[in-house]
């Protein structure tokens, strides 16, 4: 009951009126694979006037499920409700004041295709009915004779890799890790790692943390030493023990990479810059690495362990 009052107190905003262009509303073609899901945006190229929008949407419930339907950025402009029953999505935006301008998403339908649907099989989505206004209330009907729509189509697929926005990352894989496939490209850096969105994915990394696994090394630094961004347990670090009496001297060891080509720096004095000249080079090859300062000269120090591929 609580949803029928919504819907009713929207209905009485949207009391049709003239608005100043032609609109047009269109769904776009898109794949999906069983049991994925697949947001798809509807547009529209002039909003310029428009203070309500009602839009039907028929879709075949035996392919897909609608999960919800959230707002785009030009629909964050309008209160938005929305219901849908046996394959029919009825939309309601609304304004108090008309756009000035604007074009784009007005809202994204996040649908999940059926478990049982076959390869090749689609469901179009049909913009059925949609009514236009301006905040006057009056339906203009040469407006709104102008006005077109563009239906869409769901096409099921069993492609592993679908990219249905065209931005070089798979969608699904964009919707795990939280990134809007609309907005999302291959080069971008949302967690400023260092690492491009589709660096991560190919390394199976989450692009909007810096360090993926929580161990405290960023996942670029990851990279760089060789180690598994995914896994907490690994990373590089510098183990020491003392060798026999607690006075003896210690020894530091590592986990070498293969590829990697580890320096060695020792300092007596953390106050000035660490040496450019390594106080040893070593070559990794996927085995433990060790060193100790045997020196009788400087027997007190500080080392650092630098990492580089080769």
């Amino acid at each position: 009951m609580k949803h029928a009052l919504q819907i009713m107190a929207v209905s009485g905003l949207l009391a049709w009126g003239p608005a100043g262009n032609a609109q047009n509303l269109s769904l776009p073609d898109y794949m999906g694979r069983p049991e994925s899901d697949v947001v798809m945006p509807l547009t529209i190229d002039d909003a310029s006037g428009l203070a309500g929008i009602r839009i039907a949407v028929n879709f075949d419930p035996s392919i897909l499920e609608l999960e919800t339907v959230q707002r785009g950025p030009l629909g964050s402009l309008y209160d938005l409700v929305w219901q849908q029953e046996d394959g029919v999505l009825n939309l309601f935006l609304a304004r108090e004041d008309a756009l000035v301008s604007g074009s784009g998403r007005l809202v994204c339908l996040k649908f999940r295709v059926n478990a049982g649907a076959e390869t090749n099989l689609y469901s179009d989505l049909t913009i059925a009915d949609f009514e236009l206004s301006d905040e006057s209330g009056v339906v203009a009907l040469d407006r709104q004779t102008a006005a077109t729509s563009r239906r869409g189509r769901l096409t099921v697929t069993d492609s592993s890799r679908i990219d249905n926005a065209g931005n070089g990352l798979p969608d699904e894989w964009e919707l795990a890790v939280g990134l809007d496939p609309f907005e999302a490209t291959a080069d971008g850096d949302p967690d400023l790692d260092g690492l491009p969105n589709a660096q991560e994915e190919q390394l199976g990394l989450n692009p909007t943390k810096a360090d993926t696994d929580g161990d405290g090394v960023d996942d670029r630094a990851e990279l760089i030493a060789g180690t598994d961004g995914n896994n907490n347990d690994d990373y590089l670090a510098l183990d020491m023990e003392l060798q026999g009496e607690e006075t003896g001297p210690a020894v530091f060891r590592w986990r070498s990479v293969t590829g990697r080509v580890y320096s060695i720096l020792f300092s007596t004095n953390l106050m000035v810059p660490w040496p450019s000249v390594p106080w040893r080079v070593v070559v990794g090859d996927g085995t433990d690495k060790s060193f100790t300062n045997e020196s009788e000269e400087e027997p007190f120090g500080y080392f650092r362990l630098k990492v580089e591929e080769e």
